[in-house]
């Protein structure tokens, strides 16, 4: 990791420079002229370039947007070689169709926590937990009324959610469970190709409290 004096991360960023080296050594395996198929181009792109990028993203990945903009261009500028793209293939279909994460969708699915101080169920009773079918967390929520949570339309691009968990701080504790009502409605101009956060909205409907624990 590379520091700033004002944490703006913008020397950790250019840093990322190696990125262009390390790829420059797998060309001949990962570029246009390379006889590998996509699928093993990008579990080479998995294993090399993008653990450099990422590494330390819970906490770069706060820096602004220009700079994550630099790692972006990098990004896409791989994949387009990797899929041999022609120049009017868009990248956002570009990485729709490789299922590879932007640089934003990979931000806000790592971001956490650093530090902080324990909170009381009390003091934040709106508090939501999504589990996936393994008991897991997967997502936050905040509850908006009775029956009506409001989280992020990422969390919901599969079906891996299956309960919401309300009324506990500590997941670790036995907990009431409750069943989705039906599958979450993710706003109207939320676009899980494009860039921009701002539409990254679900309302979830959920029912009534099992009578068992977890």
């Amino acid at each position: 990791m590379t520091l700033d004096s004002k944490l703006r991360w913008k020397a950790h960023v250019k840093k990322k420079e190696e990125l262009k080296i390390k790829f420059r050594k797998v060309y001949w395996l990962m570029g246009k002229k390379s006889t590998l198929s996509i699928y093993n181009k990008l579990l080479l792109y998995k294993q090399v370039p993008k653990p450099i990028w990422t590494y330390g993203i819970q906490l770069w990945g706060c820096t602004k947007e220009s700079n994550i903009q630099h790692i972006q261009r990098y990004q896409n500028k791989v994949l387009r070689n990797i899929f041999n793209a022609p120049w009017y293939f868009r990248n956002c279909d570009l990485h729709r169709d490789l299922q590879i994460y932007t640089v934003i969708q990979t931000i806000s699915k790592n971001l956490r926590i650093i530090g902080g101080t324990k909170a009381k169920i009390e003091d934040h009773p709106w508090m939501v937990s999504f589990l996936n079918a393994s008991n897991h967390h997967n997502c936050g929520g905040s509850l908006i009324n009775e029956d009506t949570v409001i989280s992020a339309a990422h969390c919901f691009e599969d079906d891996e959610i299956k309960y919401a968990v309300v009324g506990v701080s500590n997941l670790k504790h036995n907990k009431i469970f409750i069943p989705l009502k039906k599958k979450a409605k993710l706003h109207e101009k939320y676009d899980p190709r494009s860039y921009n956060v701002e539409y990254d909205i679900a309302i979830v409907k959920v029912g009534s409290p099992k009578n068992n624990t977890i």
